[in-house]
């Protein structure tokens, strides 16, 4: 699919993925690869989505900031996801705001809701080009206020703000000698977890979803559970 047609089809493909994530807890990787197989969409429109649900999900807390002053009343969770979908576009992207809002109201499609998106995201638009004061840097990062005292706690306010930040940084995905393709850091957890797991040796993995992690260290001869 081409055209500015597209535009707005694969802006409705990331809020019925971010509502599956919200409404049913659904994980965003299984669902999103699900959506866009069938969504009908060109590899460019994918990867617009896939930076779309994927920043929308990261922060989350940094775009309601951007969103919350301009709600007069508390919004279902597909008004709220298409909110962040617009802010997230005009904040983070640099989306021209026409381009933004309007096809973001387009995907909320024929609802109720179509005025008041398109209402809180000129407004928002305009916040983006005056600048955003934040209150603190828990949300300015988008995380819950204990993760960020703990870790300034353990590392020092520095090196805490630079995990933060690298934190929201999509991560490289690199392949594996066994074809595998999977980030550094998992690749660097799996090779530490399995040091000295040879054959024989027995390992339970208690956090595997997907399994990549589980693989690697069973590449050693061990047994992974």
């Amino acid at each position: 699919m081409t055209g500015a047609g597209s535009g707005a089809h694969a802006r409705a493909v990331a809020l019925r993925v971010l509502g599956r994530i919200d409404g049913e807890g659904a994980y965003a990787n299984l669902v999103l690869g699900h959506e866009l197989e069938r969504s009908g969409l060109e590899q460019r429109d994918r990867g617009f989505v896939t930076e779309l649900v994927y920043g929308v999900t990261r922060l989350q807390r940094r775009l309601d900031h951007l969103v919350d002053p301009y709600l007069l009343r508390p919004v279902d969770p597909k008004v709220r996801a298409a909110l962040r979908l617009g802010a997230y576009q005009l904040h983070e992207m640099g989306t021209p705001a026409h381009a933004a809002v309007s096809a973001t109201v387009d995907a909320v499609g024929a609802t109720k809701a179509r005025g008041l998106v398109n209402a809180v995201l000129r407004r928002v638009a305009g916040a983006a080009v005056a600048g955003t004061a934040w209150p603190s840097d828990a949300v300015r990062l988008s995380y819950p206020d204990w993760i960020v005292d703990r870790l300034t706690a353990d590392l020092g306010a520095d090196d805490a703000s630079g995990a933060l930040e690298a934190m929201n940084d999509a991560a490289a995905a690199t392949e594996r000698p066994d074809g595998y393709v999977q980030d550094r850091a998992s690749q660097l957890v799996a090779a530490l977890a399995g040091e000295g797991l040879g054959a024989g040796s027995l390992a339970a993995d208690l956090c595997a979803a997907p399994g990549g992690k589980a693989t690697a260290m069973a590449a050693g001869g061990g047994v992974v559970v």
